[in-house]
């Protein structure tokens, strides 16, 4: 009878059954070979694996295993837009997240746009239970959805303001102010700050553009948070003139 391994045998096992296990769901989501669930959206049908989406989602699981009609037919239906599917996917199966990917610079108004306003149903799909986590560098906060999507809301944040500043006309930056503010603060606090901040930035072209101004003024609070960032920015500079910083 041969000896038991040893621990370094049985350390060394299961770093080789580790390494064989990375990349697996990449290639699974990249080859699409035998997918057996179908995931539709208004624009696009995703072709993905029970094993994988039914694993990490109870959602996905409850739909497939508890008599509902998509058991039989092998097809959801979900009401999100297909940019924020293929996001929720591309977290399930541990590919990069496109949607979290940095726009190019000098990208446009229209690919800016929708990617703002992606961003905003994103975090709407991803925010309907919250929870802190703790990193030596930053406490971050979380956000989990009924697809079981954990996304950090700090490269969310970033990446919606990044795509703000992308925007040039301000028809546009009110439109994506008044999708934010569409939502309450409690789901999208972060993406209202940064909209209205960047309202507040463009406010003098938004009082310009009779449309922009007639459509910022739909929303009180939209208003509001964007007069008083700019009387914020005000009195900042104002106290910097009366210190009379360098630059005064």
């Amino acid at each position: 009878m041969a000896p038991p391994p040893s621990r370094g045998v049985k350390r060394k096992r299961r770093d080789e059954d580790e390494s064989r296990k990375d990349g697996a769901l990449q290639r699974m989501y990249a080859e699409k070979q035998w997918c057996d669930l179908s995931i539709r959206t208004a624009t696009r049908t995703f072709e993905v694996h029970k094993a994988v989406v039914c694993a990490v989602c109870p959602f996905m699981k409850a739909a497939c295993t508890r008599g509902f009609k998509e058991a039989q037919s092998n097809e959801i239906q979900l009401p999100e837009s297909e940019a924020v599917v293929e996001a929720i996917l591309q977290h399930f199966y541990q590919v990069p997240v496109d949607l979290l990917e940095p726009l190019p610079k000098r990208c446009g108004n229209v690919e800016a746009r929708d990617r703002a306003l992606a961003l905003i149903d994103l975090q709407v799909a991803a925010d309907k239970v919250r929870y802190f986590v703790f990193s030596p560098a930053y406490e971050s906060k979380l956000t989990r959805s009924q697809y079981d999507v954990t996304l950090s809301s700090v490269d969310l944040s970033e990446r919606f303001h990044g795509a703000m500043l992308e925007l040039s006309d301000p028809k546009i930056v009110v439109h994506i102010g008044l999708a934010a503010f569409s939502h309450s603060q409690e789901q999208l606090k972060n993406l209202q700050q940064w909209a209205a901040s960047n309202a507040t930035a463009a406010l003098e072209d938004i009082s310009k553009d009779e449309e922009a101004w007639m459509a910022i003024c739909t929303d009180p609070r939209f208003m509001r948070d964007v007069l008083r960032i700019g009387r914020t920015h005000h009195v900042q500079h104002a106290n910097c003139e009366e210190l009379g910083w360098p630059w005064t």
